[in-house]
């Protein structure tokens, strides 16, 4: 994860409304709804943010983080560390 996404991460944790790019891997952290792919876009929501800052302090951000959870990796896991053992025993 890019030092960018990490602070974005971090900001969400403190309860701050994400607004990232619509690249890297944002999209599969954030909703839509969070990303932005034009500066034209970026104006049009901080605009409406600071017209309804109600929207901006009283929203529950929703992120997927379903896809990193141990259920989800744990398999993936142990196959890169097999791969890894079964290459080191090879040597």
């Amino acid at each position: 994860m890019s030092f960018l996404v990490f602070q974005c991460w971090k900001q969400y944790i403190c309860g701050c409304y994400p607004l990232c790019p619509n690249k890297l891997v944002y999209p599969e952290i954030f909703l839509s709804e969070y990303l932005y792919s034009t500066t034209q876009q970026v104006f049009k929501k901080l605009r409406y943010f600071c017209k309804n800052p109600r929207h901006v302090r009283t929203h529950k951000v929703t992120v997927r983080l379903e896809r990193f959870t141990w259920d989800k990796l744990k398999d993936s896991f142990h196959e890169l560390l097999s791969s890894a053992e079964q290459d080191t025993n090879k040597t």
